[in-house]
């Protein structure tokens, strides 16, 4: 591990220590440091974009079709419900470059919807 500089010039900033690939230490690791790296507020900002429009759409159309109000409910049920596969996903997919599939990711997101089916049908049953 090698420092890229300790103290810089009269305004005294700190520099964060680097491996030898270039990537950061300490910082990074964190919890937090990871989840900036794969964008995790971005992905589920536009997510809950795209839930709120898709909310927005069922109730006028269902205002206007006369939809029962289980269909408007369960679209809700559905949409916040899916926060957990869209974390999953962000957060196997989020980093810069291309990513492949792996079997956990699939199993977590399998899990997660089939929990979520489940917990809507036992709500609206």
């Amino acid at each position: 591990m090698t420092t890229t500089g300790g103290l810089c010039g009269a305004a005294g900033a700190w520099r964060v220590p680097q491996h030898r690939s270039g990537r950061e230490t300490g910082r990074s690791r964190s919890l937090l440091g990871r989840l900036r790296e794969r964008r995790l507020g971005a992905w589920l900002a536009a997510y809950l974009a795209l839930a709120w429009a898709l909310l927005q759409a069922v109730d006028v159309l269902g205002g206007m079709w006369g939809w029962p109000q289980l269909a408007q409910q369960a679209a809700s049920l559905a949409l916040g419900g899916g926060v957990l596969p869209a974390t999953i996903v962000a957060w196997f997919h989020g980093e810069k470059g291309a990513q492949k599939t792996s079997p956990t990711e699939v199993v977590l997101v399998v899990a997660a919807v089939a929990g979520i089916t489940l917990g809507i049908c036992a709500v609206c049953a």
